[in-house]
């Protein structure tokens, strides 16, 4: 065994270890490990060892790709050390459930939400000129001028939590049934037809974790094992046929071959590999020594909420011109940056991983960075099981975008984060103001509890 088999496998068994230790001691299905644990297996095993025999291709020394897995090592360390971490303050609780009234309101605030978002994502495709002409090429989809009109559609993610978050432990009914379907339709859509694997994980998460929180009695381990496992797999299908299945397509065959090509790519396929561009990232942003120390995120959060109609020049004003980069996929660096330190330039439209993301931002800090992600799953899942109410829908919220820290970026899963959980917290509020605090039990931590564990 050479220095990576043996870095990818200690990186895996961490993964598997956290996820065990995590269940053998909540019994919590939804614990986070239970899901960032699957996610960041593939991205940090699975899909280095796919693309080991073309690593060459890519990069003359073999000590720079090592140079990284030894920094995803440190790295998914620290995030499962900080998931596994266990708050000492008080875990006294309240037994008071969601009233009658406020169960409606849920259902007729999620209907809302659910309706504005489908109104959101429609308009967006009539800009396109209709459903065929948006979705009549790869990766298609609508278009909106406006960036709010086209994030609204993530408002109907909201409103499917909320839809069964209203039936808690009373299964789903045809109306709970209805608000969700129409709540996950515009990015089930987007997912489908757009080949976008994204939006088809939200979609189906969305639909998975409110089955398993309307349940009376806990779904088996093995159930939603098994449940996730094959939405992985979908979401691998779709990306991997997405260039040739769309309206229109003269070659609208499945390839199985692309479908294998995922854990046996050839170099064309490689191209796009999202270990391929995190390593090349991280070198060349090593290399170039062009390290944003948190630039890109502060933009993200204080420029990027501001309408173009009102700051045309926003992004030139405060110096992110990455952001109106002609070649997406660059990052913030330059081609220079990316020719000088790999020799090479990324496909437009690559993505890495939370790692190599934070990488470019904190340098060696990106390893606090980790440890504070899962210490904040950690505090999400303790305020969920001390305090319920909101901290269901946002802990939910947040297990459902978690495939953005495993495939795209740490930028990609909070600003997505922010949108949702703004309006939950609001309506929440809202809905809540006839009395002071509610209270929902949660479903593993509950059912762990009545077992004695």
């Amino acid at each position: 065994m050479g220095t990576f088999e043996l870095l990818v496998g200690l990186t895996g068994l961490i993964l598997v270890v956290g996820a065990v230790v995590a269940y053998s001691r909540t019994a919590d299905i939804l614990h986070p490990l239970l899901f960032l644990g699957p996610l960041f297996f593939y991205a940090t095993v699975i899909d280095p060892l796919a693309v080991k025999h073309l690593l060459g291709r890519f990069f003359v020394n073999q000590s720079d790709v090592i140079f990284v897995l030894v920094l995803n090592l440190l790295c998914i360390t620290v995030l499962v050390a900080g998931a596994l971490h266990e708050s000492s303050a008080h875990r006294g609780r309240r037994n008071a459930s969601l009233q009658e009234y406020e169960r409606r309101q849920l259902r007729r605030v999620a209907l809302v939400l659910a309706v504005v978002a489908g109104v959101a994502y429609t308009s967006g495709i009539v800009n396109q000129g209709g459903f065929v002409a948006a979705f009549s090429q790869a990766k298609g989809g609508g278009q909106s001028n406006s960036g709010y009109i086209s994030e609204a559609m993530n408002l109907g993610l909201v409103g499917a939590v909320m839809a069964t978050l209203s039936q808690y432990r009373r299964r789903w009914n045809g109306q709970t049934l209805a608000v969700l379907i129409i709540g996950v339709l515009p990015n089930l859509i987007q997912g489908t037809f757009g080949g976008r694997r994204g939006p088809l994980f939200l979609a189906v998460a969305a639909s998975l974790l409110g089955w398993t929180v309307t349940r009376p009695r806990t779904p088996r381990l093995w159930v939603l094992g098994s449940a996730l496992a094959v939405l992985l797999l979908s979401v691998a299908f779709v990306g991997s046929q997405r260039r040739h299945l769309y309206l229109g397509s003269e070659d609208a065959v499945v390839k199985w071959e692309d479908f294998i090509g995922i854990v046996q790519p050839d170099e064309v396929a490689a191209e796009g590999n999202n270990f391929i561009y995190a390593t090349g990232f991280v070198l060349s942003t090593r290399y170039s020594g062009e390290f944003t120390w948190g630039r890109r995120l502060a933009v993200n959060l204080l420029v990027r909420p501001v309408p173009r109609q009102l700051w045309p020049t926003k992004y030139e004003d405060v110096g992110a011109t990455w952001i109106t980069n002609e070649y997406p996929g660059l990052g913030h660096l330059t081609v220079d940056d990316w020719v000088d330190g790999v020799g090479w330039i990324p496909l437009a439209g690559s993505s890495g991983l939370s790692i190599s993301d934070l990488f470019g931002e904190f340098s060696w800090g990106v390893i606090l960075a980790m440890y504070l992600i899962g210490r904040a799953f950690a505090w999400l899942r303790f305020r969920r099981s001390n305090l319920g109410g909101v901290w269901e829908l946002l802990y939910l919220e947040a297990l459902i975008l978690s495939i953005y820290l495993a495939t795209q970026s740490f930028s990609a899963f909070y600003h997505r984060f922010l949108i949702l959980a703004v309006p939950t917290i609001i309506v929440w509020k809202m809905i809540m103001s006839r009395r002071s605090r509610s209270h929902i039990v949660p479903f593993g931590i509950e059912a762990a509890r009545l077992a004695g564990r």
